[in-house]
């Protein structure tokens, strides 16, 4: 948790500290951020960092916060409409994520480091710890779905979960790979990933 000195800074003193803090964790890993040459950035001493948060591993865990929160801001705008079903919710949910990834790529790096940091001494394994929630959260989505008669009951939903899961993982790989900035591309792209979810990629036989 950040200290009240961190807390009473003026918002351009405290937005330059969060730029440049997140830019250092978002080029490293946690082990090799160094606060150290976060201070020299912003020329100010290493001390006065620890005047903000009693140690780095403060200061990351505050900065996840933050990244979270800017994007479920941008997220959740889509989650208040109403969906026809799951399907158009996930292509949505993960249109605007995108849309948030492309416009703030700091963040969005940032928060791609965390979800691979796997063997830190410090942090544990995040990566599996992320994975998990994410999975429990589209298994809670999926057996709403399965409860409506919308989704096969014959394939596990841990395993359907664990699949929604890691095609989300890699959708930003794909955009920045095909070069998809413009939305009419995006939509095009994610209609294709919402048309393989609903109906799968083999064809029909009969």
């Amino acid at each position: 948790m950040p200290t009240s000195t961190f807390d009473k800074l003026k918002p351009e003193k405290k937005a330059r500290f969060l730029e440049f803090a997140l830019q250092e964790f978002a080029n490293n890993t946690y082990e090799n951020a160094s606060v150290t040459r976060i201070g020299q950035n912003l020329a100010i001493a290493k001390g006065s960092i620890y005047q903000y948060f009693a140690h780095k591993k403060d200061l990351y865990f505050y900065l996840i916060d933050y990244a979270n929160r800017q994007r479920q801001a941008a997220i959740g705008q889509v989650l208040k409409r109403s969906f026809s079903d799951f399907f158009a919710m996930y292509e949505q949910v993960y249109l605007a994520g995108t849309q948030f990834d492309l416009a703030n790529p700091i963040l969005s790096r940032f928060l791609h480091n965390v979800a691979q940091e796997r063997f830190s001494a410090d942090l544990g394994n995040l990566h599996q710890l992320t994975l998990k929630q994410s999975i429990e959260y589209f298994k809670n989505l999926l057996k709403n779905e399965q409860s409506k008669g919308n989704i096969r009951q014959d394939v596990k939903v841990e395993t359907m979960a664990f699949w929604v899961v890691q095609i989300g993982s890699g959708i930003l790989d794909f955009v920045q790979l095909n070069n998809l900035t413009e939305e009419a591309d995006l939509r095009i792209f994610f209609g294709e990933i919402k048309e393989i979810l609903t109906n799968g990629m083999q064809t029909s036989k009969i």
